[in-house]
């Protein structure tokens, strides 16, 4: 994948909450959107139309869904997926129809893949891109990397669910996120261990990077989930 292909672009709240939102090039064209959020800069839209128009909206699990309607609106044509655990809560929240994973897996260019981590209640669907230096995990809400602590009430949550600042399994993801907790740590681990990323992008955050990340996120998930 090339600076070309794919791009990251952050929102910040004005209490410094993020959201991130990440454009992948489509092997026939057109960007796949992953987690498309409201309200974007329009550089943000700028950055993301120079990967290429969108085509397809991931919708990565079913809470986040309230960019999918300024989306469709914005881009005549472009069609919504996500999960089947994630369908039935997403088809209640947005009037924006949702197709099925396979209308984007058959689109990905070489080197990307879709996840469907086990053992969550959420539907959670993760995006995983082979970097130059290693994969690049973009990931919803199984990890967090708000590098301030957000102000207000968001800070209030924040701080009792364990959100940020830095690096972090939320204690929302812990209890809420899974349905077997075993049964995911033991997949997430199993990956962690095999192929580490090299570059981790949370919905939720800014991405994070370095040599010793796969180590850090083992250790975050050892102390955390197990």
């Amino acid at each position: 994948m090339t600076e070309q292909s794919l791009c990251v672009t952050e929102k910040r709240t004005p209490k410094g909450w993020m959201y991130s939102t990440v454009a992948l090039a489509l092997r026939d064209g057109g960007s796949v959107v992953y987690n498309p959020t409201r309200l974007l800069p329009p550089a943000a839209h700028e950055a993301i139309l120079a990967v290429g128009r969108p085509q397809i909206l991931l919708a990565p699990n079913h809470y986040h869904h309230k960019g999918l309607s300024e989306f469709s609106e914005r881009y005549p044509g472009v069609i919504a997926v996500c999960s089947e655990a994630a369908r039935p809560r997403l088809t209640r929240q947005t009037p924006v129809p949702l197709l099925g994973l396979d209308r984007l897996a058959d689109r990905l260019p070489t080197g990307a893949r879709l996840l469907e981590p086990p053992g969550t209640r959420l539907g959670e669907t993760w995006l995983v891109v082979d970097g130059q230096d290693g994969p690049v995990w973009i990931v919803c809400d199984a990890f967090f990397n708000v590098p301030r602590h957000p102000r207000g009430t968001i800070g209030l949550f924040a701080r009792l669910f364990g959100l940020s600042a830095g690096l972090r399994i939320g204690t929302t993801w812990k209890f809420v996120g899974l349905r077997d907790r075993a049964r995911y740590a033991e997949w997430v681990l199993a990956r962690l261990h095999e192929a580490p990323p090299a570059v981790l992008v949370p919905a939720h955050g800014s991405p994070a990077a370095g040599p010793e990340l796969g180590a850090r996120l083992i250790a975050l998930v050892e102390s955390r989930l197990l």
